[in-house]
């Protein structure tokens, strides 16, 4: 699976333009623009695998300006938007873009082989010292943290995670909650889980959850996002499309049933239409890919020889340790930095992955 580059304007959802990119070669496209009435953002979607290291070039064919963030709350600190799209969280972009340059910027991010013997958790959180802080999780403010982050502490690192991975797994009721109205609601499920022994959400809610430990533990964390890609097989995607389509005649007896307005009834009868013909047009041998959306997490460990790795810890879908190869891949989306419609036109782009 090779990287992507993704181009949305705000105002036309529809329209995205989409490049695959071969690795090592440069591409120009045109650069995130702030319009009177539209934002074109752009993506990277990077897949993830260890035993690379991943490189990102480019550079910004023009003079910088930083456009502010969009922030309403008066009580609030102004900022650049590089505050939102620039930062720890995101697996590439994660310096911080001077204003007025015409800058080559190299983003890396290690995904070394994980190692036979890991850091003690002490040696772990010095290293990781280095990064500026970033507490996706309002770790700080979060009561009641402390005393489960006393459940998963250990001396050693891989212990630590381990515990953590556990916990999170048992703890985790897989129900959405009304209450639970931002994915970045730390509190909400720690006191939850000190009640009940469990908490609400779906990938958002554990990956939150997972951070929050390893960063009340001391650690450096960060949640991504992106998807997970699976390959299906042709009895596989012909099992799923036969299961769609049960469900969606299903819906649509019941919408009957309950004389749901005759708009509800159409699309469901469109939906089924084109599954069926989706279904006729597949043919036997063929390996068809599909995705979901998905939030997980990352912890930085120290390796020897002054080099460093991440280290996945995601119980909502199973991985712990490296990314898993073959039938399941993890894809993660990196915002480029957005600025104000100045003097850059273009930029220049480069991704490469090196062994």
């Amino acid at each position: 699976m090779n990287p992507h580059y993704f181009e949305v304007t705000s105002d036309l959802p529809e329209e995205i333009e989409m490049i695959v990119m071969e690795l090592g070669k440069d591409y120009e496209v045109s650069r995130p623009r702030l319009g009177e009435n539209f934002l074109t953002s752009s993506s990277l979607s990077l897949p993830l695998m260890h035993g690379t290291r991943i490189i990102v070039q480019f550079q910004y064919n023009g003079e910088i300006n930083l456009s502010p963030s969009f922030i309403d709350d008066e009580s609030m600190e102004r900022d650049y938007h590089w505050v939102e799209t620039i930062n720890d969280a995101n697996p590439i972009f994660n310096q911080r873009i001077q204003e007025g340059q015409r800058p080559n910027y190299k983003f890396v991010a290690d995904y070394r082989q994980l190692p036979q013997v890991f850091p003690s958790l002490q040696k772990a959180i010095k290293a990781g010292e280095r990064f500026r802080t970033l507490d996706v999780c309002d770790v700080i403010n979060t009561v009641g943290l402390e005393d489960i982050v006393r459940k998963v502490e250990h001396k050693s690192l891989i212990k630590t995670l381990a515990n953590i991975y556990d916990l999170i797994s048992k703890a985790t009721s897989g129900e959405e909650h009304e209450e639970m109205k931002t994915e970045k609601n730390l509190s909400f499920l720690v006191k939850e889980y000190l009640n009940t022994g469990k908490f609400s959400g779906d990938c958002k809610s554990v990956s939150i959850f997972t951070a929050g430990l390893a960063i009340g533990a001391g650690l450096h964390a960060r949640v991504l996002v992106g998807a997970i890609f699976e390959a299906e097989d042709y009895g596989e995607t012909i099992s799923r499309y036969k299961f769609l389509i049960d469900k969606n005649y299903a819906r649509l007896e019941e919408c009957k049933r309950l004389n749901a307005p005759a708009v509800m009834i159409k699309y469901i009868i469109k939906c089924i239409t084109n599954l069926e013909k989706e279904l006729k047009d597949l043919k036997p041998g063929t390996t068809t890919e599909r995705s979901g959306g998905h939030n997980w997490t990352e912890v930085y460990v120290p390796l020897e020889n002054r080099r460093d790795t991440w280290f996945v810890v995601d119980p909502a879908f199973g991985t712990f340790g490296k990314y898993p190869t073959g039938k399941h891949q993890y894809v993660a989306i990196c915002t480029m930095p957005e600025f104000l419609d100045q003097s850059v036109k273009s930029i220049t782009l480069k991704v490469d992955y090196k062994k």
